[in-house]
């Protein structure tokens, strides 16, 4: 895994080198980088905060599966959204709750399919499908006229 993601890492550094190079930008970055030191700080702790939410990925992939890995970062960008509207004013739609629902929905049906019992599954799947289709209902009524 680790060895894996030093290679493509590499390999994506050395051709963004040849590309800043070939540019012409690499001389004005170091600079810019010399004026404002922040600035390589900040680049090299997303850099390590970037390494690290892959390991994670990967490790989670390969002890729980990739159904689990999807479902798990479809929940972190939804809990992101969530935060976002709490730390950012924004003006309030009432679609976004039937959206939000069917978003948490979708990622319900995407564990469901994996179920082991077909027949369990398949009475999940028609009851999620009825919900879908009232949500898809019920927000026509608060679309913009």
């Amino acid at each position: 895994k680790e060895q894996m993601m030093f290679a493509s890492n590499l390999m994506a550094a050395g051709w963004v080198v040849v590309l800043i190079l070939f540019t012409g930008e690499l001389s004005s970055a170091l600079s810019l980088i010399v004026k404002e030191p922040m600035i390589g700080w900040q680049l090299l702790l997303q850099s390590l905060a970037q390494y690290l939410s892959v390991s994670f990925y990967l490790a989670l992939v390969q002890r729980f599966g990739g159904v689990v890995a999807v479902c798990v970062t479809s929940c972190r960008k939804i809990l992101t959204i969530c935060i976002s509207f709490v730390v950012f004013s924004k003006p309030f739609s009432n679609l976004y709750i039937p959206t939000g629902l069917l978003a948490l929905i979708g990622i319900s049906l995407s564990v469901v399919a994996k179920q082991k019992h077909p027949a369990s599954r398949d009475v999940v799947f028609l009851q999620a499908a009825g919900v879908v289709m009232f949500f898809m209902f019920v927000s026509m009524w608060f679309m913009p006229k």
